[in-house]
């Protein structure tokens, strides 16, 4: 088990974001892809409507999306946990919507399913 915790040189405890300490250990650990689950079905260019699920994205694009912000609030440290797997090797990212087992499921039969981030 890995905890995301730590102390600094006087032991005071921090609690390091879950999200971005698990993108930087897929990418330590070199995986082929990085799955992020959240209640969402993926990234939406409307946070509101499910209908507007973007379904693959560039790692360039990111930026773009965060300063028009169509990337924000809780959606930001998912994201960065994607960019930093990504920046060190992973293949792809995903987003998917966690509540739903069958969407996991789904990945493994390599079914095409919520926001899938690639590097160029």
């Amino acid at each position: 088990m890995i905890a995301c915790i730590a102390d600094d040189e006087n032991g005071v405890g921090f609690n390091i974001n879950g999200d971005l300490f698990a993108g930087h250990i897929a990418g330590a650990l070199k995986a082929e892809q990085y799955i992020v689950l959240t209640d969402v079905n993926g990234l939406q260019k409307d946070k509101d409507d499910p209908g507007t699920l973007i379904r693959d994205l560039r790692l360039a694009d990111i930026q773009a999306l965060i300063d028009c912000n169509i990337i924000q609030g809780g959606m930001i440290p998912k994201i960065n946990s994607c960019q930093a797997a990504l920046n060190k090797g992973v293949k792809k990212a995903r987003i998917i919507n966690g509540t739903k087992p069958e969407d996991i499921l789904k990945l493994m039969g390599n079914i095409s399913i919520g926001t899938t981030i690639t590097s160029p």
